[in-house]
């Protein structure tokens, strides 16, 4: 979680420093208005969102604009770390989900095997109070 802030504060930044060095070279810049837009949208929410929800609705639309922005201009540095930036969040993402999915099948596997053996445990008891035997604690 820790590296998942840090990136996304690096992206930030990275993405205001961009956006007022492109606005200096270009004022009315697609990618800015389009990024205004995208930022404005995803803020309405004013609560945390889930990683799901971050990614559709920020980092991806913003992750398009800033690929269209490297394909049709001149100033490709300008937006290249923010490029770098987003990839970052991307794979923090994948090992998150990854582990996630991970501890989960793991779970879910001693759980089975917990249910396994009780299955079996509650047969040997069902068992032994139909037979005759008796316990140790029984015999007088």
């Amino acid at each position: 979680m820790e590296n998942w802030n840090q990136s996304f504060t690096r992206m930030n930044t990275i993405m205001n420093e961009t956006s007022k060095q492109i606005s200096h070279f270009e004022p009315n810049c697609k990618f800015l208005i389009q990024r205004n837009i995208i930022c404005n949208n995803f803020l309405r929410y004013k609560t945390l969102q889930p990683l799901d929800v971050i990614f559709s609705e920020l980092i991806s639309p913003i992750e398009q604009e800033v690929n269209e922005y490297l394909e049709k201009s001149q100033n490709k540095n300008l937006i290249v770390n923010l490029a770098y930036s987003i990839e970052e969040l991307k794979l923090i993402r994948d090992k998150w989900e990854l582990h996630k999915n991970g501890h989960s099948e793991l779970v879910d596997e001693y759980g089975s095997r917990i249910l396994d053996v009780y299955t079996i445990l509650e047969d040997v008891a069902n068992q032994l109070k139909q037979s005759k035997f008796k316990t140790i604690w029984k015999i007088k």
